[in-house]
């Protein structure tokens, strides 16, 4: 889910908000110690910080689902191959560019 989040606050911005960014907005407004957060609470606050209902819908969307979210075509789109348990990465992917972007932090 954080993946798809990260996603789509890049491409929703134009590059401007992350992952990242969001944590990071979290972690200096927010993170009492000793403070106990709910997952949808977290995520309503992540949400309000970066101005989006990027996190609420995806809490909806998967968070009481059974397993994990089909990340093929994610995986595709990013230009991620995973097979023999091997990775392999193809740089000519329509979001290879956003995939770079990702791992350099």
């Amino acid at each position: 889910m954080m993946l798809m989040a990260d996603m789509q606050l890049r491409e929703s911005s134009d590059g401007r908000q992350s992952l990242d960014t969001a944590l990071q907005s979290i972690s200096g407004c927010c993170m009492e110690n000793g403070r106990t957060w709910r997952a949808s609470e977290m995520f309503k606050q992540l949400d309000n910080l970066t101005g989006t209902v990027i996190f609420t819908g995806l809490y909806r969307k998967y968070v009481h689902g059974e397993g994990f979210p089909d990340m093929h075509s994610t995986w595709e789109n990013l230009g991620i191959d995973i097979r023999n348990n091997q990775v392999k990465l193809s740089d000519d992917a329509p979001l290879a560019d956003l995939r770079s972007t990702i791992m350099k932090g």
